[in-house]
C-alpha cells in the first residue's frame, strides 16, 4: 500500500512539474511576440506567475514533512495570489476596454487584492500558518480550505474577478458585429467558464466537501484560458479584427489549435 501511495503522490508531482514546463515555455514564446504590447506584456506575467504556481505544487506536494510543505507552499502566493488581478486587467485589454484603463483607480482595484493577499500570506510569514491546514493523503502534502477572513476574501476575489471576465466577453460577443471578433469573444468565454468551473470543482467544493482527499487541479485548468488569449494573439493579434499577418507562418497557424499556441 505504501509503494501505492508514493506512485500516487510522483504521479501528481509530476503533472504539476510538466504544467509548470507548459507555462514556463509559453510565457516564453510570449516574451518573444514582437513588437511588445500591454497584452503580451501581461500575458508574460500571467504565465510566469502560473508556473511559480505550478512549481510551487509540485515541490510542496511530494515535501519531506508538512513544515516544509507548509513553508513552501506560503511561496506560492507569488503565482494564486496575483494570477485573477493579472488576469482581470489581461481581459480588460483584449475586451478593448481601453478607456477605462485610462482611470488610475481601475489599477487601484485590479491589483489592490494581489498587493493584500502578498502582505496577508508572505510577508506577514509566521501568522500566515494561520490560513493553512496541510495535511498528507494519497497523493501527497495538500491544504484543506479554513474559513479564516483573508482566505474569504481570497475566494471573493476569484468570484468577482472571474464573473467581471466573463461579463466582459460576452459583453464583447454581443456588441461587436465583426465576424472575428465574435470568434474571439466566443473563445475567451468558453474557455474561461470552462476554467470556472472545473477549478471550482477541484479546488473548493470537492476538497472542502470530501476533506482534501482530491488533488488540486485548478492550476492544471487555468491553462484553458491563457493558452487560449496566447493563441489569439498570435492569431487575430487579439482584438484584432483580421487574422494577424499574411506571411506563410501565419498562415500555417490559421488551423493551429490553442494547445499548440505557445510552439
Amino acid at each position: 500500500q505504501e509503494e501505492t501511495l508514493q506512485i500516487s503522490q510522483d504521479a501528481l508531482s509530476w503533472l504539476y512539474y510538466a504544467v509548470f514546463i507548459i507555462y514556463a515555455y509559453a510565457s516564453s514564446s510570449a516574451g518573444r511576440i514582437k513588437p511588445q504590447t500591454s497584452k503580451t506584456r501581461l500575458l508574460t506575467s500571467a504565465m510566469t506567475a502560473t508556473a511559480v504556481w505550478a512549481m510551487v505544487f509540485s515541490l510542496s506536494n511530494s515535501a519531506p514533512d508538512a513544515q516544509t510543505a507548509l513553508a513552501i507552499r506560503k511561496i506560492g502566493v507569488l503565482g494564486w495570489g496575483t494570477i485573477y488581478s493579472l488576469i482581470l486587467h489581461l481581459f480588460l485589454v483584449v475586451t478593448g476596454k481601453k478607456k477605462l484603463l485610462k482611470k488610475k483607480w481601475v489599477y487601484f482595484a485590479i491589483y489592490t487584492p494581489a498587493a493584500l493577499n502578498l502582505l496577508v500570506f508572505l510577508v506577514r510569514w509566521n501568522s500566515a500558518d494561520y490560513h493553512y491546514h496541510i495535511f498528507r493523503t494519497s497523493f501527497g502534502w495538500t491544504n484543506l480550505w479554513v474559513g479564516s477572513f483573508w482566505n474569504w476574501f481570497h475566494t471573493a476575489q476569484f468570484i468577482l474577478s472571474s464573473a467581471i471576465c466573463i461579463v466582459l466577453s460576452v459583453h464583447w460577443y454581443f456588441n461587436t458585429k465583426d465576424n472575428y471578433e465574435r470568434i474571439q469573444a466566443r473563445w475567451l468565454t468558453v474557455s474561461f467558464s470552462l476554467t470556472i468551473v472545473l477549478g471550482a470543482m477541484t479546488d473548493y467544493i470537492t476538497n472542502e466537501t470530501y476533506d482534501g482527499v482530491f488533488p488540486q487541479l485548478g492550476i492544471v485548468f487555468t491553462m484553458l484560458p491563457i493558452m487560449t488569449i496566447l493563441y489569439l494573439i498570435r492569431k487575430y493579434d487579439l482584438p484584432r479584427r483580421l487574422p494577424a499577418g499574411r506571411n506563410r507562418r501565419a498562415t500555417r497557424f490559421w488551423t493551429t489549435p490553442p494547445a499548440k499556441a505557445c510552439m
